[in-house]
């Protein structure tokens, strides 16, 4: 009886889980790339075994994502023109290992914004138990397949995508911080990627921050949470400056940049 756990990870510079470190966590090609790179560290203390393939996947509003059970169009899979190379590797606690994706465009590709999911998976241990009741003559065999994935994208060429914001809302927590949930409206043929800033409109000192925020291109919008710290502190205060900034492929586009009231 075997049991699949997946765990999604958010854009973010360097992901480390329990028995695996994976950098970076998002991938972008563009026309004049044919190779690109993955570094994956086993954090563990045993020595595991990572099989790497690819996931289709469909972002949900509120973050996380779907599997595809069928092809989506509006998703078009970058799988089927990638190669990766190991597929598979045995690493012992603290070993690293250069996973190589290459690109193989073809000539009649549609323009589009293409994306697959690079998947991780964390082969059980050699050595798992079985357990077995002499009384009853069961055996019973439980394999733990643990997988991570970070997107892949590919973009013919970078087309302009905006974002604006939608919504927001404060809610304070018992810890003295609070959380601005910001629901960001995306229109374009391309995903939008960057990351939400929070200042104090008086003095213009950050009091909050959340990186690898996205809207995937088959989002119109999408929900967010920015964790203001020691937000007591600013318990007076009446509006902030949000702002939206593109990284990466978008760099130097700022998306929103509103002074927005918090009661």
């Amino acid at each position: 009886m075997k049991y699949f756990v997946i765990l999604f990870i958010l854009l973010i510079p360097f992901t480390s889980f329990a028995n695996l470190m994976i950098s970076p966590t998002r991938i972008n090609f563009d026309n004049r790339d044919r190779m690109q790179e993955v570094m994956i560290i086993n954090s563990g203390n045993e020595e595991r075994v990572y099989r790497i393939g690819w996931a289709e996947y469909r972002a949900k509003e509120v973050g996380g994502y779907i599997e595809l059970e069928s092809p989506d169009p509006n998703i078009p899979a970058l799988s089927p023109h990638m190669r990766i190379s190991p597929r598979q590797v045995r690493l012992a606690p603290g070993e690293r290992q250069t996973i190589k994706l290459q690109l193989r465009k073809q000539a009649d590709m549609p323009e589009s914004e293409y994306r697959s999911h690079l998947l991780f998976t964390v082969l059980p241990p050699e050595n798992t138990t079985t357990n077995q009741s002499d009384a009853e003559g069961i055996r019973m065999q439980i394999n733990m397949f643990i997988s991570y994935s970070i997107p892949v994208l590919y973009h013919p060429e970078i087309r302009d995508v905006d974002a604006q914001l939608k919504f927001h809302e404060l809610s304070t927590r018992a810890d003295e911080s609070a959380d601005l949930k910001i629901w960001i409206a995306r229109k374009g043929d391309q995903s939008a990627f960057g990351r939400l800033e929070v200042f104090s409109v008086d003095d213009n000192k950050q009091i909050g921050i959340a990186n690898n925020i996205s809207v995937f291109r088959e989002l119109t919008e999408a929900q967010h949470s920015v964790r203001l710290p020691n937000f007591s502190q600013y318990s007076g205060v009446e509006k902030v400056r949000l702002k939206y900034i593109g990284e990466k492929e978008h760099a130097g586009k700022t998306f929103i940049d509103e002074v927005i009231a918090l009661r």
